[in-house]
C-alpha cells in the first residue's frame, strides 16, 4: 500500500470511527448522520432535516462537505497510485468480505430511508436514473472543440469554480480537474469550491423544506413531472460546465 494512502486511510478511519463512537455512546441517529455526511454531505441533508432544524443541518453538511472536498483535492494528486491499489485490493477480497460490505451498506441505506422517507428515495433514484440514461443517449459532437471547456468558463477562472458543485455526481471532482487544467493555485481554488459547495448546502436545505411542504398533496403525475423537469435541467447544467 502506498504510504500516502496509508496516511489518508488513517485520517479517514479516525473520522469515521469518531462518528461511530458518537452513534454508540451518545446518539445513534446523530452518529450515523455524521457517517452519511462524511460519505456524501449533500445527500445526507434530507436525513438531517428529519432530526434537526435547517441551520444545524447546513453547518454539519458544510463542515463534512469541506472535509470531503479536501480529501478529493488530496486524492487528485495521487489518483493513479490510489486507483491501482484499490482495484487490486477489491479483487483480492474474498466473496464473504464483499458480501459483508454490501450488507452493511444496505443496512446503512435502509436506516437512512426510514429518516428520509421512501417517497423521496424513489424520486431521487428516478432522477439519477434518468440523468444516466440521458447522458448516454443525448448526442454529443465528436470534434476536438467538444473536448475543451467553454471559453466563457475559461475566462472566469476562479469564479467558475462556484458553478461546479451544482453537479450532484462529480461536481467537486470536476472543479478540481478544472483548477488543475488551468494550473490555478490550490488554496484559493479550494476556498472558492468550498464557497460554492456551501451555497449548494443552503439551497438544498431550504429547498428541501419548501418542496416537502409544497408537494404533500400532489398527485402521482405531478411527481413524475417534477422528476423529469429536475433531470432535464440537471443535464442542461452539466453540459454547460462539463468537458
Amino acid at each position: 500500500m502506498p504510504k500516502e494512502l496509508q496516511n489518508w486511510l488513517a485520517v479517514a478511519s479516525s473520522l469515521l470511527g469518531a462518528a461511530l463512537l458518537v452513534a454508540i455512546f451518545w446518539n445513534t441517529s446523530y452518529g450515523l448522520g455524521l457517517v452519511f455526511s462524511l460519505l456524501h454531505a449533500d445527500w445526507a441533508i434530507p436525513y438531517w432535516m428529519g432530526l434537526v432544524h435547517p441551520w444545524p443541518a447546513i453547518i454539519v453538511s458544510i463542515v463534512c462537505g469541506g472535509i470531503g472536498l479536501y480529501n478529493l483535492y488530496w486524492c487528485a494528486d495521487y489518483v493513479q497510485e490510489i486507483s491501482c491499489w484499490l482495484v487490486g485490493f477489491w479483487k483480492r477480497l474474498s466473496l464473504g468480505f464483499k458480501a459483508l460490505i454490501w450488507i452493511l451498506s444496505a443496512i446503512l441505506a435502509g436506516f437512512a430511508i426510514t429518516k428520509i422517507g421512501m417517497k423521496w428515495v424513489i424520486i431521487t433514484a428516478s432522477v439519477c436514473l434518468i440523468v444516466v440514461i440521458l447522458q448516454h443517449t443525448w448526442p454529443e459532437k465528436k470534434d476536438s472543440a467538444s473536448k475543451t471547456y467553454p471559453q466563457w468558463l475559461l475566462r472566469m477562472r476562479y469564479a467558475a469554480l462556484l458553478f461546479f458543485p451544482i453537479d450532484p455526481y462529480f461536481g467537486a471532482s470536476l472543479g478540481i480537474a478544472f483548477a488543475k487544467s488551468l494550473e490555478l493555485k490550490k488554496l484559493p481554488a479550494f476556498l472558492v469550491l468550498l464557497a460554492g459547495n456551501s451555497i449548494k448546502m443552503v439551497l438544498i436545505a431550504f429547498g428541501w423544506n419548501f418542496i416537502e411542504a409544497s408537494t404533500r398533496s400532489w398527485p402521482i403525475a405531478s411527481y413524475a413531472l417534477l422528476i423529469i423537469t429536475v433531470a432535464v435541467a440537471s443535464m442542461i447544467i452539466f453540459r454547460l460546465i462539463r468537458k
